[in-house]
């Protein structure tokens, strides 16, 4: 569900105004979108354990603090290549 809500916003015209996403990412704009809205959404969904967490339980978890870190840093990757419309970078 957060994946589906992500795809509405993320950026589908570059800053600069002078394409669309799709326009200038060409081929690769459908697989950057789709991993874009991977990253948002996993982003919202841990918004969802701010509430609370178990650490007494002695079951393995994930690290929060890192893994909120790497999808901030990973969304601002993705958003700014769509919205600077670089396909070089992409296509990298």
């Amino acid at each position: 569900m957060f994946h589906e809500v992500a795809h509405g916003l993320s950026i589908k015209n570059t800053i600069d105004g002078r394409d669309t996403v799709q326009e200038a990412l060409k081929e690769h704009a459908s697989a950057l979108e789709e991993g874009t809205a991977d990253v948002l959404g996993l982003y919202m969904v841990t918004q969802l354990h701010k509430f609370e967490r178990n650490t007494e339980s002695g079951i393995y978890q994930v690290n929060y603090d890192q893994i909120q870190q790497a999808m901030n840093n990973l969304s601002k990757d993705t958003l700014t290549l769509q919205g600077d419309g670089d396909y070089e970078s992409v296509a990298g």
